[in-house]
């Protein structure tokens, strides 16, 4: 059980059930992990605007953005978002053999762009430091926009992970139970 309540929309003020129902609107639903963001509804607001545009409008293709969201939550140990998003990095093309490595943190498997990929969120993950020649590898991959927005992906992703485990939020026997 989470360390806090979980906001359910009809306790919620009017201001907040507003950006309960814009979260709703945007993602299907609300997640646990929006649901604890709630006793702060700016913060709930922002973070998922930030997420959705991470997640639905970036050009990172889907694949690199779902390999990058598991190796943070394998790299910080966050069982919520490594269960909601196997499943998408399946969907996104990522075979079985990958996303075993990806979860034990081996990138062996990996070609030398994605193993620098994930060299690079596992630094961010980290707080850095980042390898100049690591930096221009993924740079010099993805340009400098999706550089910048991968950067901000997987931060984002370790910010989330630093919520789930603080509040103790339990993820769902289902990732249909809950999104981030």
């Amino acid at each position: 059980m989470a360390r806090l309540p979980l906001a359910q929309r009809d306790t919620l003020g009017a201001h907040a059930q507003l950006i309960f129902d814009d979260i709703a609107a945007s993602r299907g639903k609300v997640a646990k992990v929006f649901r604890a963001m709630l006793h702060s509804p700016p913060l709930a607001e922002r973070v998922s605007r930030l997420g959705h545009y991470l997640r639905f409008d970036s050009k990172l293709p889907a694949d690199l953005r779902e390999l990058c969201i598991l190796v943070v939550a394998a790299e910080v140990g966050c069982v919520y978002e490594w269960r909601y998003h196997e499943p998408l990095a399946r969907s996104a093309g990522l075979d079985a053999a990958t996303i075993d490595s990806l979860r034990r943190g081996h990138d062996g498997v990996l070609d030398p762009e994605r193993r620098a990929l994930a060299g690079y969120c596992r630094a961010v993950a980290n707080r850095g430091p980042i390898d100049t020649q690591l930096f221009a590898a993924v740079r010099d991959l993805l340009g400098e926009a999706q550089l910048t927005d991968v950067t901000i992906l997987a931060g984002y992703y370790a910010m989330l992970a630093g919520l789930i485990a603080s509040f103790e939020i339990e993820p769902e026997a289902s990732s249909d139970d809950d999104e981030e």
